[in-house]
């Protein structure tokens, strides 16, 4: 599981991209499906690595991307952390439901990765 509160996509307009944030409605916290893994580099030091899994974009999202990340409901986070559940896996690697989604457009000051502050989320006016 990887937490987050909203993410961050880009429409294109003719040469311009507007970032635009992703958030729930309802949910000020979620969880995307995420695979996690150890590994050693040739110098044996261990590396942590991480990637969110997506899957195609709902109708929400569709005019902007034709992927989105896979957010899981909270009644699924059990099944995606047990390795048992294996099976039921590929059933989550769904959209969520377009209702549950909200966005706004956001300043070009979140295309730096340095600016990393409250102001990268608040809708542009």
């Amino acid at each position: 599981l990887i937490p987050a509160s909203g993410f961050f996509e880009w429409r294109r307009r003719g040469k311009e991209k507007q970032p635009v944030y992703f958030s729930l409605r309802e949910s000020p916290l979620f969880a995307f499906a995420g695979l996690w893994v150890v590994w050693r580099n040739p110098e044996g030091k261990a590396v942590h690595s991480a990637t969110i899994l997506t899957t195609v974009a709902n109708r929400f999202m569709a005019d902007i991307h034709l992927r989105m990340p896979v957010i899981l409901q909270q009644d699924d986070y059990d099944s995606w952390l047990n390795p048992a559940s294996r099976d039921e896996h590929q059933g989550l690697l769904r959209p969520c439901a377009a209702e549950i989604m909200q966005a706004w457009p956001v300043s070009n000051v979140v295309n730096r990765p340095a600016n990393d502050t409250p102001e990268t989320i608040e809708p542009l006016l």
